[in-house]
């Protein structure tokens, strides 16, 4: 049985992050913009890129200031934070998530950026080319393909009874989530299994979003991952907990923070790996000549903590497969 326990290199505690922090003197100090979609203070696994930095030599306060602008899980204020973070002159611009990186694409052509948090670049438009990016933006990325949004539909309904019903649950202000959808409904019908649509107009709707969810008497719910429902991950587990109603997420993060399962790219990771390519800039490399790293792979973690507090038995096979297993 492959149990390996599930390690947060961050721990579970707000950070506080700084956003003007003082400069050393001697020697040019350099500036980082961090375009961030959710809030840092519910997202502990940022952490990762600050670690990373300072792994390479880079200290914020010392020999660089990184200023950070949060939409707080509202991506309709991404343009105007862009916008911001631009006028401050940034040597290299970090943009956090999809939305995030198309926001900060259209306020400059000029600042490198560096993806954060995306899968599938090239099909986002963000880079003309996977191994010679050719414009302002390159970064590591993540492979999102049909296969694995139905391969979460299919863990989630292997997890469950017979004739279950799953709930998916979006945001619908994010554009992006609106195939990724239609992609895990096609595979509910596949496996037979019926689905019912949870689109969420931002984090006051979460709520009634959830509560739609318990009137249809939905047997599990599918989380689309989006900045927002990121944010209020504690607010769905805790409804999942209480209503006994199962929630499979993206990030192995959200397992850890008590859902019964995911299946997804780490977030801690994602984030170091995206200050690699910071350093690289502020050493002098252009985004041009920096290849875009998209890591094909996803970590499949079960909370049985979780599943016993839901009632829930968890097949063995599902368990031997699972890259961690929380107890």
């Amino acid at each position: 049985m492959r149990r390996r326990e599930f390690i947060r290199l961050v721990g579970g505690a707000a950070t506080t992050w700084p956003l003007t922090a003082g400069a050393q003197q001697g020697g040019r100090v350099q500036r980082i913009g961090f375009l961030f979609a959710g809030t840092l203070s519910l997202r502990p696994q940022a952490q990762g890129f600050w670690h990373a930095l300072r792994e390479l030599g880079y200290i914020d306060g010392k020999n660089v200031v990184v200023d950070v602008r949060e939409a707080r899980g509202n991506i309709k204020q991404l343009p105007k934070l862009a916008s911001e973070l631009v006028s401050t002159h940034p040597d290299v611009l970090v943009a956090v998530t999809t939305p995030g990186v198309a926001a900060a694409k259209n306020a400059t052509q000029s600042i490198p950026i560096i993806m954060a948090i995306v899968a599938n670049p090239l099909e986002n438009g963000f880079v003309k080319n996977l191994a010679r990016p050719e414009a302002n933006v390159t970064g590591p990325s993540y492979t999102l393909s049909p296969e694995i949004v139905s391969k979460r539909m299919q863990l989630l309904n292997e997890m469950l009874p017979a004739h279950s019903m799953i709930g998916i649950l979006w945001n619908a202000e994010n554009g992006t989530a609106v195939p990724l959808v239609t992609i895990a409904e096609q595979a509910g019908r596949s496996l037979g299994t019926p689905t019912l649509s949870l689109p969420i107009e931002g984090p006051t709707d979460l709520k009634a979003g959830l509560e739609r969810a318990l009137a249809a008497h939905v047997n599990a719910i599918l989380v689309m991952a989006d900045p927002m429902t990121f944010d209020h991950r504690r607010e769905i587990i805790d409804f999942s907990l209480v209503n006994k109603i199962p929630t499979f997420h993206v990030y192995p993060e959200e397992s850890a923070d008590g859902a019964l399962a995911a299946y997804g790219a780490s977030l801690t990771e994602e984030y170091g790996r995206a200050a690699t390519y910071v350093a690289k800039i502020l050493k002098g490399a252009t985004p041009a000549e920096l290849p875009v790293d998209q890591a094909n792979y996803s970590k499949f973690v079960v909370n049985l903590k979780t599943a016993k507090a839901l009632g829930l038995n968890i097949p063995p096979s599902l368990i031997t497969t699972a890259d961690e297993v929380i107890e």
